[in-house]
């Protein structure tokens, strides 16, 4: 029984150690769902606003040159390789660092997306 109740010790104290790790694992409910899914598209329509401003081009240029992004490990190369070859031309060193500068703020927010949709 002392020891049932040691593991049984043990595994609450990593539960309360790592409580980030228990919502990794829980099914979103519909409305966090559809939370996760307006925040991610909110953070999708500013990425897009940003990089038009940034390479001279439409929205909709941008929208075309976005990849996949669950099969692509680097999408600001995908997205300024495409805005390249869409363009006919290069796009300086400061502005692909200014894309990269803002793929990374997107990614952020969509792990922040992901991290309040499951405390809501």
């Amino acid at each position: 029984m002392k020891i049932f109740r040691a593991v049984l010790h043990c595994l609450f104290l990593l539960l309360a150690a790592f409580p980030a790790a228990s919502f990794a694992q829980m099914p979103l409910t519909p409305a966090q769902a559809a939370i996760l899914k307006r925040d991610v598209q909110k953070a999708q329509d500013h990425y897009v606003r940003q990089v038009a401003r940034i390479a001279g081009v439409r929205e909709a240029q941008v929208r075309q040159a976005l990849p996949d992004r669950a099969r692509i490990t680097d999408p600001a190369s995908r997205v300024i390789a495409a805005l390249e070859h869409q363009q006919g031309r290069a796009l300086s060193e400061e502005q692909k660092a200014s894309i990269r500068a803002v793929e990374t703020e997107f990614s952020a927010a969509v792990q922040d997306a992901e991290k309040n949709a499951h405390r809501k």
